[in-house]
């Protein structure tokens, strides 16, 4: 019996979080500030990751986008729910689907 290590399934290698070309857009007025553009990001099962940068380039809107409390201008984005196999697109939390936290507390 040779020792060729462990193997890995599809599933088991398949990201849990994915980002394809995603960009985010926010309206200032009669400008539009480009948070994020064409951003790829996989992140498997079991991966670590952290998000750095200087102020401004758009690592919250990467974990707002991740979380699903708001969703791109473009591009794709998936997640799979650590208690389901089902791949999820996540609606932002202001949807009228669920309401806004905001507006459930008054």
């Amino acid at each position: 019996m040779t020792g060729s290590g462990p193997t890995t399934t599809p599933a088991a290698t398949a990201p849990t979080l994915r980002f394809i070309d995603v960009r985010k857009e926010y309206a200032l007025g009669d400008d539009t500030l480009r948070a994020l553009d064409r951003l790829p990001l996989e992140v498997r099962r079991g991966e670590f990751v952290a998000v750095v940068g200087r102020s401004g380039l758009g690592k919250s809107t990467v974990l707002h986008l991740a979380a699903g409390i708001d969703v791109p201008t473009r591009g794709e984005h998936g997640q799979e729910l650590p208690f389901t196999s089902q791949r999820v697109h996540p609606r932002p939390r202001s949807s009228p689907r669920g309401g806004s936290p905001a507006a459930a507390a008054t």
